[in-house]
């Protein structure tokens, strides 16, 4: 959904919202006359019912009614997010094709040659569709008495491997480590390599 649809949306939820509040106060107001005492005590409901009765009004009720049908469906349709790719546009793409790359498989390459090499545990990889574009992210517990050198050395490591095994290509990869956790006391720590 668009920023203006978006913008639009909510002041027609603030002004229904609105209306509504002020149609239930009125009513509460009508039935314990809190605020203003001059309310007939029942209500005429004459007018609406020759209103109600004119031929052409089941006809201009169905319209209307089909109209918010519609409108409704459009507003549903449009608060769907639309679900994000989880391939990566090569830059190899031109005008006359694209080129593109499932991410999934990569992250769990990726993933099993980064727990060979780092000093980490339970390495899980995953593919990412961010705002900005599609990325490959790792997450591991760090293994006690591990290193940030050591852990930036791995990352070093396996961005050569997968720049060496995309050629001229480059896919974003996200390293996110959790600490050791010393005692039950102590936080666990994060360290994000990218």
């Amino acid at each position: 959904m668009s920023r203006g649809l978006a913008a639009f949306d909510r002041i027609v939820v603030l002004i229904i919202g609105l209306g509504l509040i002020v149609l239930g106060l009125f009513a509460l107001d009508w039935r314990y006359q809190l605020v203003f005492d001059n309310y007939a005590n029942d209500l005429n409901t004459a007018p609406v019912e020759e209103f109600a009765t004119q031929s052409w009004f089941p006809i201009v009720a169905a319209i209307v009614t089909v109209i918010w049908a519609i409108l409704a469906l459009i507003w549903v349709v449009s608060h769907i997010r639309a679900p994000r790719s989880k391939q990566y546009r090569l830059e190899s793409s031109d005008p006359t094709g694209q080129l593109k790359i499932d991410l999934r498989s990569i992250a769990s390459l990726v993933a099993k040659d980064f727990d060979e090499v780092a000093p980490v545990a339970n390495v899980r990889g995953a593919a990412i569709a961010g705002e900005k574009g599609s990325y490959v992210r790792l997450n591991a517990d760090l293994e006690s008495g591990a290193s940030g050198e050591a852990v930036q050395s791995a990352f070093s490591e396996i961005s050569r491997r997968v720049d060496r095994s995309m050629g001229k290509e480059s896919i974003p990869v996200q390293v996110l480590i959790d600490g050791v956790n010393q005692s039950v006391g102590e936080r666990k720590k994060e360290v994000r390599v990218q």
